[in-house]
């Protein structure tokens, strides 16, 4: 068991020395802090203020996770591909298991970390009512699972991609398919059973019931009901933990193929992006500019931005206009998660600002 896990006690020991992940668990305590004065502040008008505290911190933990996330995992062997080490990973006596082990297993169990150190401090909701233990435990049941399924995903996208861009683009496509289809395609037979009424039971409304119930939206909107006596785990926290196991299962099976594919006769990434770099006419500001343009993922992540923008507006208006919410409710609502969003994007790109000059120890030389 030593060299199997050789790389994962590494990075195990890493994360603890680290002081970085003190001040991230800290940063998300006092999250918990921020929620709980406003309800405090809002405590005077309304009701239930333990279940309103715990609602607000399990949905912007859902939206972290979902956002930050992906691309935390999904870079957890691409990195290695772009810096051009996993060749020197590969000439060691650590196997696939152990290299997948050390590179995801330890950013899985950190992220748990997160959020299990929130527990305690969310209990106090039930001392302001309106939510019990049970709720609690369910609701980070729901999250610690969907981390897992995040985490195998993204690996499995790793594995398989080149760059940490694409990986990230594939493993959010495929979590946000995972997600939103079946919220789609119940809007969409919705619409066709209005229209068509005689066709409409051919649409297949137990299978999208049931599909939805495994998503985390739809089960933290059932433990956030008011007499919610379920237990911790669910069908939604076991199928997302078997879905984890699959693509684990096949990011083990296609490591070697894809990254024997992605080392033979392929030039490694500094050389790659020393090659783009040339490319760009002339030099000074516009060529540094064209050149970090296309590092943070160029036309091709730009386009997908404005494609999924367009999508989730879609899709966030249609279900505004099925239940009936005012033009300034949906006002609000894209205003409010377009700023989380650029919050987030903006957050990310500006801490790859100097990675690859700092990485490289090329930032004296530009």
């Amino acid at each position: 068991m030593r060299p199997l896990l050789a790389l994962f006690l590494r990075a195990m020991r890493e994360d603890v020395r680290s002081k970085g992940t003190y001040l991230l668990r800290a940063g998300l305590v006092l999250l918990i802090l921020f929620f709980l004065w406003v309800t405090h502040m809002q405590a005077r008008w309304t009701g239930a203020v333990g279940r309103n505290f715990f609602s607000g911190v399990l949905w912007i933990d859902l939206f972290i996770i979902s956002v930050a996330g992906l691309g935390y995992f999904a870079s957890a062997i691409t990195e290695e591909k772009e810096d051009g080490t996993l060749g020197l990973l590969r000439m060691t006596d650590l196997n696939a298991l152990a290299i997948l082990l050390g590179k995801s297993t330890g950013r899985l169990v950190g992220a748990l970390f997160l959020l299990a150190a929130q527990i305690p401090f969310a209990l106090v909701a039930v001392t302001m009512g309106g939510v019990s233990v049970g709720q609690i435990l369910a609701g980070y049941g729901c999250l610690l699972s969907f981390t897992f399924l995040l985490a195998n995903v993204g690996l499995l996208a790793s594995v398989v991609c080149r760059r940490s861009t694409a990986a990230a683009v594939l493993a959010g496509g495929a979590v946000a398919a995972l997600i939103l289809v079946p919220a789609l395609i119940g809007w969409m037979q919705a619409e066709f059973a209005r229209q068509f009424p005689i066709l409409a039971s051919l649409a297949a409304d137990r299978f999208i019931a049931a599909w939805w119930e495994l998503t985390p939206i739809a089960r933290l909107t059932t433990i956030l009901r008011t007499g919610f006596s379920g237990a911790p785990l669910d069908a939604q926290a076991l199928a997302s933990v078997a879905v984890g196991l699959a693509c684990f299962a096949l990011a083990w099976l296609l490591f070697e193929p894809c990254t024997q594919r992605a080392l033979d006769g392929n030039e490694t990434g500094s050389a790659r992006r020393l090659r783009r770099s040339a490319r760009s006419d002339g030099l000074g500001p516009a060529a540094v500019a064209a050149k970090e343009f296309r590092t943070l993922g160029g036309s091709g992540m730009t386009f997908i931005k404005i494609l999924t923008t367009i999508f989730t507006t879609g899709v966030l208006c249609a279900e505004a206009s099925r239940h009936r919410v005012s033009t300034e409710g949906i006002g609000a609502a894209l205003f409010f998660t377009s700023g989380a969003v650029l919050l987030v994007f903006l957050s990310i790109d500006a801490g790859r600002v100097f990675r690859l000059e700092r990485q490289q120890k090329t930032l004296a030389s530009l």
